[in-house]
């Protein structure tokens, strides 16, 4: 497995050189990691942060002047702690109080907490770390079994999810520094968009130019099929014959032929229709409700992320689509015994 963070060359120059095997090993090698290996990294990485943790002043605010030499030490010294013990240092964005210097604050809403908001510091090693799981999570989304992808450069994705400061706006930063994949609509231009100004555009943009994957989370993606399939069935998106000259001659033929077979069996029109996904990515807590009513209509199992402010991303599923594994390099994992 590659050591992630050191790469000097990008996804997208490997992809052009196509060095699929490596590509494979260097983000998806987790995968291969015996237990022994996993836990190997688990430790190092959380002694790493132990020791940075230890010497930052809110670290030594929770030890009070106690400094453990290890894990297990650890355990023992510090307290279970919650949002509020760090709140007065975070709130305020004290950078100088912290193991590492933020590149970015991600923001979120505390439910229940004196204050409407948590904010949640990303040093450059955090987002690295991000980064290579997220493309990760793009590679496994188009696979069917081991070492075999089909991700390319000139890919579109439909992006159904918030724009920073909410931690979902770091998935299209993250993967355009290492690939330079299109957002529908464009990230720039989405953050000026209310939420369904942006799944309404970015249909729109996919209807006339086609698009290879999807990421939403699985409510928000239900309620968004469904808006298509049913505008497009009725025929209350009213194209000009301006636009008509916009769309790509396939996406014409498609959506001809995709009314022709509806009208025919008697249905609606679906979104698999009209698009063939690479990958269907979704995300939130909900998504078990949703998976089979969404692969009914796109016509791809959705693979579910698992994610959060304050861990990041720290689960997917694979192929498989039976179950999340966790990556390795993202959060020290301990389970609490039900």
């Amino acid at each position: 497995m590659a050591k992630r963070g050191e790469k000097a060359v990008s996804l997208g120059e490997k992809l052009r050189k196509q060095q699929y095997d490596a590509i494979w090993k260097e983000y998806c090698g987790f995968l291969d990691l015996t237990m022994q290996d996993y836990m190997k990294i688990q430790n190092r990485l959380m002694e790493e942060q132990i020791q940075l943790w230890s010497d930052c002043e809110l670290g030594k605010s929770i030890l009070k002047g106690r400094r453990p030499s290890g894990i297990d030490e650890f355990r023992r010294l510090v307290p279970l702690t919650t949002y509020e013990d760090y709140a007065d240092m975070l709130l305020k964005k004290r950078s100088e109080t912290l193991p590492g210097n933020p590149i970015i604050w991600i923001q979120t809403t505390w439910e229940g907490g004196r204050h409407p908001i948590k904010v949640a510091p990303y040093t450059r090693s955090m987002l690295d770390t991000y980064r290579n799981n997220v493309v990760a999570c793009l590679i496994l989304a188009t696979s069917h079994e081991k070492g075999k992808f089909d991700v390319e450069e000139t890919d579109k994705i439909l992006y159904g999810l918030a724009p920073l400061p909410f931690a979902t706006g770091l998935f299209p930063l993250a993967l355009k520094e290492d690939i330079d994949i299109r957002f529908l609509p464009e990230v720039e231009d989405a953050v000026n968009m209310s939420f369904g100004e942006r799944n309404k555009e970015g249909f729109k943009m996919a209807m006339k130019q086609d698009v290879e994957f999807f990421f939403g989370l699985g409510s928000v993606a239900y309620a968004v099929s469904q808006s298509l399939t049913g505008s497009v069935s009725s025929g209350k998106s009213k194209t000009s014959f301006s636009e008509l000259l916009q769309y790509k001659p396939k996406m014409l033929k498609r959506i001809l032929n995709a009314k022709k077979i509806c009208k025919k069996e008697k249905r609606e029109l679906l979104p698999k229709d009209l698009f063939h996904l690479k990958g269907f990515m979704v995300a939130g807590t909900d998504n078990q409700c949703y998976k089979d009513d969404l692969e009914e209509m796109w016509g791809v199992r959705p693979m579910e992320l698992f994610a959060g402010t304050e861990p990041s991303i720290i689960g997917t599923e694979t192929w498989t689509r039976n179950g999340m594994y966790f990556f390795p390099d993202t959060c020290f994992y301990e389970f609490i015994t039900e």
